[in-house]
């Protein structure tokens, strides 16, 4: 997490308790907490679990917009927090790029971009593409909020399980989308950089794994992945040959719908 994780979080979080006219000792009741915790968000101070954010985005409706979704790279506003949330007055015209990614200028320096969402019942069937000429034609699209056009191979999937959710806000729990960014296989042989980037998606012949990489052997070509679930007799870590891997994503943000 960046260092503006939790203060941006917390300004989100203010921001949609005020628009939804709710007291922090209110908030606080509507989840079963105390007032001290709501108030120890807004300001930054720690980051409530996945779990807790689950429950937040169901008193507040909002799309769970956790700390890789709230630009952890900048030092966000009260202003910059309600620009993201009127934005769809300043919508123009999409557009396409070369890989069909939809693109709108929502204004206010923000671009809301829609991609391809592959749904468990799918993962064969996208699998299919890479060996013969068929096309994926997803059922649904699922759009996110950047604050600059991303140029790359975006693709979203809706999670299965629960191998990577230890409770914690880094949790990629059962039913989530996550939204990854294709690396080139050029890339593969430099290897990965997992302090930046911990969490990937990995499109095998065998299926579809959302993991991290806690070991990589690049001159045998071999993986080793990780669950963040600890209990290690169901998920434990297992190594993956290259030659097996048709498609590397890393993961850039995650969203409940």
């Amino acid at each position: 997490m960046s260092e503006f994780s939790a203060q941006n979080l917390g300004l989100t979080i203010k921001y949609l308790r005020k628009k939804k006219g709710l007291s922090q000792d209110k908030l606080a009741k509507e989840l079963g907490i105390t007032k001290i915790s709501v108030y120890q968000w807004e300001a930054g101070k720690f980051q409530p679990s996945y779990h807790i954010l689950v429950a937040l985005s169901k008193v507040l409706q909002f799309n769970l917009l956790i700390p890789d979704l709230t630009f952890p790279d900048k030092k966000m506003t009260e202003a910059d927090v309600d620009k993201i949330f009127n934005l769809e007055n300043n919508a123009n015209e999409s557009q396409l790029d070369s890989r069909g990614n939809e693109f709108i200028d929502l204004g206010n320096g923000f671009i809301q971009m829609t991609i391809d969402l592959v749904e468990p019942y799918a993962a064969a069937s996208f699998i299919q593409q890479y060996f013969d000429e068929s096309s994926f034609e997803p059922t649904t699209k699922h759009s996110i909020i950047i604050d600059r056009e991303h140029k790359g191979n975006y693709k979203a999937f809706r999670t299965r399980g629960d191998s990577m959710d230890d409770g914690s806000i880094e949790s990629i729990p059962d039913g989530i989308i996550v939204t990854g960014c294709e690396i080139s296989r050029d890339e593969w042989k430099f290897g990965f950089n997992t302090k930046k980037r911990k969490n990937y998606i990995f499109v095998t012949k065998e299926g579809i794994y959302i993991k991290q990489i806690s070991k990589q052997d690049l001159n045998k070509g071999v993986l080793t992945l990780h669950s963040i679930n600890p209990n290690k007799k169901s998920y434990p870590d297992f190594e993956v040959n290259l030659d097996d891997v048709l498609d590397i994503f890393y993961v850039y943000e995650r969203s409940l719908r």
